[in-house]
């Protein structure tokens, strides 16, 4: 209670009212109150064809089976009281008939909203999709901004949808510092705003000069190397779970079959009953404390140059490259803008194609 949860979503609809919007909660006394404050239409009050048509629209969790949700797309779906919310979805007798219908709903509608969105910009792939920060960043319309420089575009400090999304953080700076974690300034400039969110991304900014001597403006665009790994590492990550989806699929149809096991060519070696196991298997994921032991282990390379970082990355398998490059990141950024100043290739160099493993 009193998280300002309810403002920011009003703040939200008053933003985007053109945005399909769906309020779902458990109590029908808190949500008629909750749509009232949120303008929205109650379920109750529409048949079948009311509640494909309505804008806006609060709904209880006990009738989210009532949706057509092959046809209803939304711009945003709040949850209210979540946890109360799933408690009462898995226990109570009022959603026990239609329980197994109602689950399917909610991951089915954000599930379409994921794809829309991934399919419109790239890097929204890594941004938790429709976490409570993605969300603040949506709200902000970093993505408008983001859709241009992702594309090669540029901007200056004078770029309307960078000036709207200063005033906005400007507006709730307390919800930017609760939920992206920075502190908003009173004077907050529209570039220093923007080089932060970026960062957050794993991204960085880079600028030029324009115009005559006197009369020059800086123009900002998304710095090559940073933008380049980020596509590696989003592009690895989507080819990753490609990969496992018909596994998982062979999973759930053969939950109960038992490991394949292959004899030897010309039953050399072990016998047949002593075969090799074929089954294939995901390595399991790098541990905390071997990932930092890495990350160290990179940080003594960048200090004797070139040769010595490529010997590194030549013991380690892509993946392991990549997450050490992430966590330098996270720990120290001004090493590895010395790294890029040193080896202009090095986000290449974590690719085995082009700099195979060893060992």
């Amino acid at each position: 209670m009193g998280t300002g949860k309810t403002q920011l979503m009003r703040w939200w609809r008053d933003q985007n009212p053109d945005a399909r919007f769906l309020n779902n909660g458990h109590r029908v006394n808190l949500l008629k109150n909750l749509g009232s404050r949120l303008q929205t239409a109650m379920y109750s009050d529409l048949g079948y064809t009311g509640l494909a048509i309505a804008q806006a629209l609060s709904i209880t969790i006990d009738s989210l089976h009532k949706l057509n949700t092959q046809a209803l797309k939304y711009g945003c779906i709040f949850i209210d009281e979540a946890c109360q919310y799933l408690v009462h979805l898995l226990h109570s007798n009022t959603c026990k008939e239609h329980r197994a219908a109602i689950l399917e709903v909610p991951p089915k509608l954000v599930t379409d909203k994921d794809r829309a969105e991934r399919e419109k910009l790239l890097l929204c792939m890594d941004w938790g999709n429709y976490s409570a920060r993605w969300l603040a960043r949506f709200n902000l319309g970093l993505h408008h901004i983001l859709e241009r420089l992702v594309a090669g575009g540029e901007v200056n400090a004078n770029n309307p949808d960078l000036i709207k999304m200063t005033a906005i953080a400007k507006n709730c700076p307390a919800h930017v510092k609760a939920i992206l974690g920075f502190t908003i300034p009173s004077d907050c400039k529209p570039i220093w705003l923007l080089a932060t969110m970026v960062e957050q991304l794993g991204l960085k900014l880079t600028s030029r000069k324009q115009g005559k001597r006197g009369q020059q403006v800086k123009i900002y665009s998304l710095s090559k190397s940073e933008l380049e790994f980020a596509k590696h590492v989003i592009a690895h990550r989507q080819n990753k779970r490609e990969q496992k989806a018909p596994i998982r699929n062979s999973q759930l149809t053969s939950r109960n079959c038992e490991l394949v096991s292959t004899p030897p060519h010309d039953c050399i070696g072990k016998p047949h009953d002593q075969g090799g196991d074929t089954t294939e298997f995901d390595p399991p994921p790098t541990d905390r404390t071997t990932l930092l032991h890495c990350v160290e282990m990179l940080r003594v390379g960048i200090k004797h140059g070139v040769d010595a970082i490529k010997g590194i990355l030549k013991g380690w398998v892509e993946d392991l490259r990549s997450s050490t490059v992430l966590e330098l990141e996270a720990i120290a950024p001004d090493e590895l803008r010395l790294v890029e100043a040193q080896v202009p290739e090095f986000y290449a160099l974590l690719n085995e194609e082009v700099l195979p493993m060893e060992g």
